[in-house]
C-alpha cells in the first residue's frame, strides 16, 4: 500500500496521543473513521509516509488497500480457505452479476479464499473480492461509495425513479448519516437502498452462471479444445483449475438466433478452407454455446495447449488413442 506518490506507508501502531490528522479527509466522503481534523486520533491506528507527511487511519488505509466492501460500507476481513467449514459459504457475488469463480453454492467455496463483513453476514471469494462491484448511474459510469454522509447538502435521485426513493427521501436535508453513491460526472447520488436495488452492469463471462457440460458440444466446432480439455483431465489431473473456466451460457431466443448465424458461416468456411474436397455436413443445430471465463484464462489455456497436444500426438504414434466423450476415438 503506497501514499499518493507512491511511496510505501509504514504501519506505526496505536498512537497516544493527538498529534496527527488523517489525510483521507481530503478524498471524496472524507475520513472513513469521521476525522476531520487534529486532536481526534488517540488510541487509533496511524500508517504513514514519512517522505510525504502523509498519514492514514487503519479504516482509511484499508479502503484504499481494497476499495471493495459490502453493500453497507463495511471493510471486508480475509479469513483465509476454511476448508472445515461446514457446510461452506455462500459468496454473494453470485447474486451481483455471478461468482468470478464461478462458486455455486457451499460445497463448491471451500477451497476459497474467503473474505467477510460479520455484521451483514455478507462473504465474497478472492476473484469477487478483487473485482469492483459496477452498478452504474443511468448514463452507465459506475457510482463510487462516498461513505456516511456528514451533512445534508444531497439529495437521493432514486426519488425520480418508479416507486421514489426506499428510504422515503423526498428532498434535502434528510441525508444525514445515510451511505452515499454517487457519480460524478452526472452529479447523480443514491441513497444505500436505492443503490442496492439497482440492476448490476453485466461484467462479460463470468457473469454468467456456468456449467462445463461438454457432451452438447457440435462435434467439428470446438472439437480439438474439447478433445485438449478431455485428454488433460487424464494426463494433468493439477490442471483442473484451468478446465473449470470453461462453462456453459444460459442463451435467449435472439442470442442463439445470431450464434447459429455465425456457426453457419463458419461451418462452411471451416469444410471450404481446412477440408477441401471433403463434403460439408448437413446443418448442425446450435443447442449451447461455451466461453471461458475471460481473456486471461484463454491465455493461460492456450499456453498449456501446445504441449497438452504434443502429449496427444505422442499417445497416437504409441497406438494409444484415448477416449473423448465428444465424438469417436482419436485417430
Amino acid at each position: 500500500m503506497a501514499c499518493l506518490q507512491n511511496h510505501f506507508l509504514e504501519s506505526m501502531g496505536l498512537t497516544m496521543d493527538n498529534g496527527w490528522g488523517c489525510d483521507g479527509i481530503k478524498a471524496p466522503g472524507g475520513c472513513r473513521s469521521g476525522l476531520t481534523g487534529f486532536n481526534q486520533s488517540q488510541g487509533m491506528k496511524r500508517f504513514r509516509c514519512k517522505t510525504c507527511d502523509y498519514d492514514l487511519c487503519e479504516e482509511c488505509y484499508l479502503e484504499r488497500l481494497n476499495s471493495r466492501r459490502c453493500l453497507k460500507g463495511h471493510v471486508l476481513a480475509p479469513l483465509g480457505i476454511q476448508r472445515q467449514s461446514r457446510p461452506g459459504w455462500h459468496c454473494d457475488g453470485e447474486n451481483e452479476g455471478g461468482c468470478k469463480s464461478i462458486a455455486r453454492g457451499f460445497e463448491s467455496t471451500k477451497t476459497l479464499n474467503r473474505f467477510r463483513c460479520e455484521q451483514c453476514d455478507y462473504d465474497l471469494c478472492e476473484r469477487c473480492y478483487e473485482t469492483p462491484l459496477a452498478k452504474p448511474c443511468d448514463r452507465g459510469h459506475a457510482m463510487t461509495l462516498l461513505g456516511l454522509a456528514r451533512d445534508n447538502g444531497w439529495g437521493c435521485d432514486g426519488r425520480s425513479q418508479p416507486g421514489g426513493c426506499k428510504r422515503g427521501i423526498t428532498g434535502f436535508r434528510q441525508t444525514k448519516g445515510i451511505h452515499r453513491f454517487r457519480c460524478e460526472a452526472c452529479d447523480f447520488d443514491l441513497c444505500d437502498l436505492c443503490y442496492e436495488a439497482r440492476p448490476v452492469a453485466d461484467r462479460g463471462p463470468a457473469a454468467k452462471p456456468m456449467t462445463v457440460n461438454p457432451e452438447l458440444v457440435p462435434g467439428y466446432w470446438d472439437m480439438e479444445v474439447m478433445e485438449d480439455i478431455e485428454m488433460l483431465k487424464g494426463l494433468a489431473p493439477e490442471e483442473e483449475n484451468v478446465l473449470n473456466k470453461f462453462g456453459k451460457v444460459e442463451l435467449t431466443e435472439s442470442e442463439l438466433a445470431s450464434i447459429q448465424q455465425i456457426f453457419d458461416a463458419s461451418h462452411k468456411k471451416v469444410y471450404t478452407r481446412d477440408r477441401k474436397g471433403t463434403k460439408v455436413p448437413d446443418k448442425l443445430l446450435v443447442k449451447c454455446a461455451y466461453r471461458i471465463q475471460n481473456l486471461q484464462n484463454w491465455t493461460e489455456f492456450v499456453r498449456k495447449q501446445s504441449s497438452i497436444r504434443a502429449q496427444i500426438d505422442s499417445l497416437k504414434e504409441t497406438g494409444n488413442k484415448g477416449v473423448c466423450r465428444n465424438g469417436p476415438e482419436l485417430s
